[in-house]
């Protein structure tokens, strides 16, 4: 496993989140898609693939010229019951044929790895990888590559890219996420709908109030990520593979952001193309945009557009004015692009944007209509009967358009185009009473024969071309024969008929046995995926643990362990760091330390002081929330300590369990996608491994930046959303952390012998 090779072709990877999106993208020079199937995919509400469409897609990337690429999402986290369905897509996704998968689960990275071994596995921005540390450990547990969180800065990405030994894969278009990806319990806990598990209700998009009410706004709704021409910095840096997200988004985006990226990365466009490239893309789909945190921090209001949602389109212009006769009224503008019928139209209103379509178009001199207007010239443009009261001055965007859709159409690929060709070697043998075939793939063998009464050829120069070219056409069935071997001792002639009737009874067989060889292979993983339940580790002590913060005032507690949670901020403070635990020591049975959720690069090494200097002092208990901390633990203590896994890792079934195990970790903190059946189960399944959190206020955003809002009171604020309930925001140790308001509470099943309340 490595970074890019040196000269490689950075990778333009598109989203497909259907089939004619995956056609567009591939039409407008996208290198890759990735795109998810009907189940376990972090986009569940996209269009999707069906197997017989994953294999067709694959087919047709795999021959284009040059190959182009397909991987499959199947990142969000699963239950028990579920791991047989992982089995059944790795299956499907194995046959098709598939460039690799990308994953947050470690239970369906284990089955991969386990039984699909020749299926390459990426660790997706859900596994919240966002320094080099971490991108080491996914390496470590056979990833081939790490999609790297949104939040980072160039340098930053640059470095784990220089460091890690493994390929990177950045974000530069689409939509963003206030918090962190992987971190966001926002849905699930007020809606029910997990983002990890791939319903999210999009939170972070609605309105939010005052708790007056007498204040609203949209304070986490985010700007689009557009990079640009910055993607040349990364396509120098080495970094393997540029993603634009988009599963959601149409054929026509997917087209439209594939061509602009495209020709930015291809350096042979002039600056106008380019441009017109972009305002193509933004009637298509467009928010305000923002590079987030790739050039270093920015201001909120430079990341978050608090006062609108949802597309705004291409600006056209402004209403220089508005006016009105028997034919209706009108409003009249100078575009700076062409406009035509049919071309949809938005105006900026305030609290929601006006939009219509073009129906009438008509010059202001003479009045005389027109299809199109050309830039720069006035013109008059009808309005709709029930249009509202619009403003001179208010900008006009392009929300559509018409020229748009005909420079992105493309030619469809043809049905011999989506057909596999598997490729395989073929024996063809003549005998005067038989005719027979065999051919291998893969370490597979099948063969077909069928009875003849054969005479002397009349020709037998001509007996190889005959059977070449009957098997030429093996690719209508799935397979090609890429070697012929013809065995003719007696220089028979055996007539096409009979060689087209052997050719389709040798693609039957093959089809027969790889269909067998693979419910055998799945047949066997479904045997396999009972995991033995990992068994009692006591160096965490059973009963209650409370986690707080490492800043609050020591008390006495009535628990068998105190978990002490220590920000980036107390690291860097060695001294007063080991002051601080050695007071609460003196009131707690047990310590375990709980190290900062977020460490970026240049944290690391304050962190890994402080461990050590934690050791120093006798503490061996720790617990940890993400990859990165877990291999700085091992790399700096060794084995002698205990470890609990934070819910941020996720340990949803029993087989993640038994990954986590295997790193070390000797119990892990349920998440909060875990429901009370799933608690229950997990529970009575591993009651010494699985621990519920029966109190907490959880951090439903973990984010780089302040939310947008006018309403600050003190160091924090107080939120209300549609539904009535309260948040919490504040900032703590340079994030900013959304909780609801009032502790979170869930019914404790009667086999857990361990138990955590939250106090954070």
């Amino acid at each position: 496993m490595k970074t890019k090779d040196k000269g490689a072709r950075t990778e333009l990877l598109s989203p497909a989140g259907s089939f004619e999106c995956a056609c567009a993208a591939f039409a407008f020079g996208a290198d890759a898609v990735y795109l998810g199937l009907s189940s376990h995919s972090a986009r569940a509400e996209a269009v999707n693939f069906t197997p017989g469409e994953l294999a067709s897609i694959c087919a047709y990337a795999h021959r284009l010229a040059p190959r182009r690429a397909v991987y499959v999402a199947l990142n969000t986290l699963v239950r028990d019951v579920e791991l047989g369905g992982i089995l059944d897509s790795l299956s499907a996704i194995d046959e098709a044929g598939a460039d690799g998968i990308i994953v947050q689960d470690l239970a369906v990275a284990a089955l991969a790895r386990d039984h699909f071994p020749s299926i390459p596995r990426h660790a997706s921005t859900q596994l919240f990888i966002h320094n080099a540390e971490g991108a080491i450990a996914a390496r470590e547990l056979g990833f081939s590559r790490v999609v790297l969180a949104r939040e980072l800065t160039f340098g930053e990405i640059e470095e784990i890219n220089r460091l890690s030994g493994i390929e990177t894969e950045v974000f530069i278009q689409g939509a963003l996420c206030y918090g962190y990806s992987g971190q966001c319990l926002f849905s699930a806990i007020a809606t029910g709908r997990s983002g990890n598990r791939g319903q999210c209700a999009y939170c972070c998009r609605g309105r939010f109030s005052s708790m007056d009410g007498a204040h609203s706004a949209f304070p986490f709704s985010m700007r689009d990520l557009s990079l640009g021409e910055a993607v040349l910095r990364l396509r120098d840096a080495g970094i393997a593979s540029l993603k634009i997200e988009g599963r959601m988004k149409s054929p026509l985006y997917v087209a439209a952001a594939t061509r602009l990226y495209r020709m930015i990365l291809d350096g042979e466009a002039s600056p106008r193309s380019i441009a017109a490239a972009r305002e193509d893309l933004l009637t298509v789909f467009s928010r305000p945009s923002t590079t987030l945190y790739f050039n270093g921090a920015g201001a909120p209001r430079e990341i978050i557009d608090p006062e609108t949602v949802g597309h705004r389109g291409c600006p056209v212009g402004a209403i220089e004015s508005i006016g009105g006769g028997r034919s209706g009224r009108f409003i009249r503008i100078v575009p700076e692009r062409p406009i035509e019928l049919h071309d949809g139209l938005q105006i900026d209103l305030p609290g929601r944007p006006y939009g219509f379509a073009v129906e009438s178009l008509r010059m202001p001199a003479t009045g005389r209509t027109v299809p199109t207007a050309e830039a720069g010239a006035a013109v008059e443009i009808a309005l709709p009967r029930d249009a509202p009261r619009l403003p001179q001055g208010a900008e006009v965007f392009c929300a559509s358009s018409q020229a748009t859709r005909r420079r992105l159409s493309y030619d469809r690929p043809r049905a011999a185009d989506l057909t596999p060709a598997r490729p395989v070697g073929v024996e063809v043998t003549l005998a005067r009473d038989s005719i027979s075939a065999r051919a291998s793939f893969g370490g597979m063998e099948a063969s077909a024969s069928l009875p003849a009464q054969l005479g002397p050829a009349k020709n037998p120069g001509m007996t190889g071309q005959a059977v070449e070219r009957a098997f030429s056409r093996m690719g209508a069935s799935g397979w090609s024969a890429v070697s012929m071997a013809i065995h003719d001792p007696d220089a028979l002639f055996a007539p096409a008929s009979l060689m087209n009737e052997l050719r389709r009874s040798l693609s039957a067989a093959l089809d027969a046995r790889r269909a067998e060889n693979a419910a055998l292979r799945l047949g066997k993983a479904k045997s396999a995926i009972a995991v033995a339940p990992p068994q009692d580790d006591l160096s965490v002590p059973h009963g209650e643990s409370f986690r707080v913060r490492l800043s609050a005032k020591p008390t006495p507690l009535p628990c068998a362990e105190t978990v002490l949670a220590i920000s980036r901020e107390d690291c860097r403070a060695t001294g007063s760091l080991a002051a601080a635990v050695a007071e609460w020591r003196g009131h707690a049975r047990q310590i375990r330390i709980a190290l900062p959720l977020v460490v970026r690069d240049n944290d690391l090494h304050a962190v890994e002081k402080a461990v050590k200097g934690l050791a120093g002092i006798g503490i061996t208990a720790w617990e940890v929330g993400e990859l990165s901390m877990l291999r700085l633990l091992r790399r700096t203590c060794g084995n002698g300590v205990s470890v609990v896994a934070a819910p941020s890792l996720y340990a949803l079934n029993a087989m993640a369990a038994a990954e986590l195990r295997a790193l070390g970790v000797a119990a892990a903190v349920l998440p909060a996608e875990a429901d009370a059946q799933d608690a229950a189960s997990l529970c009575e399944r591993a009651p010494c491994f699985f621990i519920p959190c029966a109190e907490s206020r959880p951090a439903m955003f973990v984010s780089e930046t302040a939310p947008v809002v006018d309403w600050e009171t003190g160091c924090g604020y107080m939120l209300k959303d549609a539904r009535g309930a309260t948040y919490t925001v504040e900032k703590y140790d340079g994030l900013w952390l959304t909780r609801p308001a009032e502790p979170r509470r869930i019914a404790v099943p009667p086999s857990a012998i361990r138990v955590r309340r939250d106090y954070f």
